[in-house]
């Protein structure tokens, strides 16, 4: 794969590791970019604090049994 895909993916996945959640879908997507990210040897403790934090105050009881879940744990793992 050319290196500069490969980065264009990266910088991509940090834009999405930013981004506002709004829903449960767009915490999913998040999730899986900060994932990807810490697969491919980045620091991503900020992005997943945040993502939690998120998770936490605006879809308190309902976030759990997403994917979003499972890639937040995943993540953790690495």
């Amino acid at each position: 794969m050319p290196a500069s895909l490969l980065d264009g993916a990266r910088n991509r996945m940090k834009q999405m590791a930013r981004l506002e959640v709004n829903s449960i879908p767009d915490a999913r997507m998040q999730a899986e970019a900060i994932y990807l990210l810490t697969r491919n040897g980045e620091v991503t403790t900020n992005y997943v604090l945040n993502l939690r934090d998120t998770l936490a105050k605006r879809f308190k009881d309902q976030w759990q049994p997403d994917l979003a879940a499972i890639y937040l744990a995943a993540t953790y793992e690495l």
